[in-house]
């Protein structure tokens, strides 16, 4: 399980160094680990920015570590009005 802890350290690491003070993100777990990052007045371009820089710095971070592997999927909302 250290591996485990060290992989959830990384990820909240790099993580925090992308989040502005109005994002919000949330940890849960199903079958593995689930993040979800809500990043709000930001549109989908910019969320795809977010989530291209946390995978590059998982991938460095992890490279070596087998066993470990991420889904990136990046949503938007918009207003229907």
């Amino acid at each position: 399980d250290a591996d485990r802890i060290t992989v959830a350290r990384q990820i909240s690491e790099s993580v925090k160094s992308v989040l502005r003070s109005v994002d919000l993100a949330f940890d849960y777990q199903t079958d593995g680990e689930e993040y979800s990052i809500l990043l709000p007045a930001t549109a989908q371009a910019g969320a795809s920015v977010v989530r291209d820089k946390i995978a590059k710095d998982m991938e460095r971070a992890l490279r070596g570590k087998g066993g470990v592997s991420f889904n990136y999927i990046v949503s938007s909302l918009h207003d229907a009005r």
